[in-house]
C-alpha cells in the first residue's frame, strides 16, 4: 500500500555482525524510512536503550527536514508496555508519549507476526545489508556511520526505486514541505544520573574513569549519558565537560585530560590536589603503561587505592623500574588488582622480598606526599 505525501514513516532495529577495528562486533542498525518518497535514515550504535531509540528518531527528524504524521513501530520494549482487552489496545511507554507529543505525530503499533505492515523499511534492510555491510570492515564506529550517511547519499537515496520507479530524494523534495516542522528544543532523550566525582576528580562512566574539571571533585553532579556522548553538570546546571565515549579498545582505560586540573596550587593546603592524588599522578608520570593497574585499583579498592600505590611505589624503588614492571605488567593482565600480588609475582620470579620491607617510608618525594604517613595509613585500616 502507499500512503500520502508527509502521512507516514516507518522505523526499526537490525542487527549486523561486522568487522571494526580489530574485532568483530555486534552493531545494531536504526532506520528511518519515509513511505510516501522512500528517503531512508541509518545510523549504527552498540545497543537499543530507550534513549538510544529517541536520540536516533532525533537524528533521522533532523535528516528529513521534519516528522510525519504517523511513526509507525513494531511492539519493542522500550515503545510498547502492553496490551489489555480483547481489542489488544495498546500501553504506550510515557516517555515515548512524551517523545510524540513533543514533534507532534501519533504513533502506530504493529500488529503481532505482522511485518508486511512496516514493509517499507523491513525491505530497505535486506538492501543495507546485500549492498553496504556485506564484506565491509570499518576502524571504528565513527567510521562506518561516516561511510553509511554517504553510501545513503550517493547510492540509495537517489537510485530508482524499484516499486515506486522513482528517487527518493527527488521524491523528498515534494514531501518534505509537507511534513511537520521541528521544535525549536529537541526532545532530552538523554538518561540523566546524579554521581559523585572522586576528590581525585575522576568520574566513572559505562565502566571507564575519566578526568573532569577539579571544580567538581568532591561534588555531586548531574551526568548525561547520550547515545554516543556524555555530558557532566556543576550544581546549578552548567555543563562543565562533555566527549565522546572511548573507542572499544580502550574501554577500561584511565582517560586523563592535564587541563582539568589547569589552576590548581601543588601546595599541600590545596584540598584538591591532596596526596592521594599527586601520588596516583607522579605514578602514572613514571609508569604510564600501568594505567589500567591504577584504575582498577581505584574501582575494587576505592579509598584503600592510595594504600596499595604506596606498596607499588616502594616495591619500584626497591627493585627497580624493570622488575617491578613486569612484575605489575602480569599482575594488570591478570586483572590481580592490589599490590600484594605484585609482590607475589616477584616472590615467585626469585626476587628476594623483605616481609617487613612493606611498612617502610617510601622514597616518594611527590610535593609533601609522605607516603608513610601513619594517620593515614590508620585511616585507611579503618575504611
Amino acid at each position: 500500500f502507499e500512503t500520502a505525501p508527509g502521512e507516514e514513516m516507518q522505523i526499526d532495529w537490525s542487527v549486523y555482525t561486522v568487522p571494526i577495528g580489530d574485532r568483530t562486533k555486534t552493531v545494531r542498525a536504526f532506520s528511518a524510512v519515509l513511505k510516501y518518497s522512500r528517503k531512508a535514515h541509518v545510523r549504527f550504535y552498540f545497543d537499543e536503550r530507550q534513549s538510544t531509540l529517541l536520540e536516533a528518531q532525533c537524528h533521522a527528524f533532523a535528516d528529513f527536514g521534519g516528522v510525519t504524521t504517523r511513526v509507525v513501530y513494531d511492539r519493542m520494549a522500550t515503545v510498547v508496555l502492553g496490551q489489555v482487552g480483547r481489542g489488544g489496545k495498546v500501553i504506550w511507554h510515557p516517555r515515548l508519549l512524551a517523545f510524540a507529543e513533543h514533534y507532534g505525530f501519533d504513533p502506530y503499533a504493529c500488529k503481532v507476526a505482522d511485518p508486511d505492515r512496516k514493509g517499507a523499511v523491513e525491505r530497505f534492510f535486506l538492501y543495507l545489508e546485500e549492498d553496504f555491510v556485506r564484506a565491509s570492515s570499518f576502524a571504528t564506529l565513527e567510521e562506518l556511520n561516516e561511510r553509511v550517511r554517504l553510501w545513503l547519499r550517493d547510492t540509495a537515496n537517489c537510485r530508482v526505486h524499484g516499486t515506486t520507479c522513482a528517487v527518493p530524494d527527488e521524491q523528498w523534495q515534494a514531501e518534505r514541505d509537507l511534513l511537520i516542522r521541528l521544535p525549536e528544543q529537541r526532545f532530552p532523550s538523554y538518561d540523566e544520573e546524579l554521581r559523585q566525582v572522586d576528590p581525585d576528580s575522576t568520574l566513572s562512566i559505562r565502566g571507564t574513569r575519566y578526568t573532569v574539571p577539579h571544580e567538581v571533585a568532591d561534588k555531586n553532579v548531574w551526568v548525561r549519558l547520550h547515545a554516543e556522548h556524555f555530558e557532566v553538570l556543576a550544581p546549578g546546571g552548567r555543563i562543565v565537560f562533555g566527549r565522546r565515549y572511548v573507542a572499544e579498545q580502550d574501554k577500561g582505560k584511565l582517560q586523563i585530560d592535564p587541563s582539568h586540573y589547569d589552576g590548581l596550587s601543588r601546595g599541600p593546603n590545596n584540598p584538591a590536589r591532596g596526596p592521594a592524588l599527586r601520588l596516583e599522578e607522579a605514578f602514572l608520570a613514571r609508569f604510564p603503561t600501568l594505567a589500567d593497574l591504577v584504575v582498577g585499583l581505584k574501582l575494587r579498592l576505592k579509598r584503600l587505592s592510595h594504600i596499595h600505590l604506596r606498596m607499588l611505589w616502594r616495591l619500584a624503588v626497591r627493585y627497580g623500574d624493570d622488575a617491578f614492571v613486569a612484575a605489575a605488567t602480569k599482575a594488570q593482565a591478570h586483572r590481580a588488582f592490589n599490590a600484594q600480588a605484585v609482590r607475589r609475582i616477584l616472590a615467585v620470579a626469585g626476587v628476594d622480598v623483605d616481609a617487613g620491607g612493606m611498612d617502610d617510608y617510601a622514597c616518594y618525594d611527590g610535593g609533601g606526599v609522605d607516603a608513610g604517613d601513619g594517620e593515614e595509613q590508620k585511616g585507611g585500616g579503618d575504611e
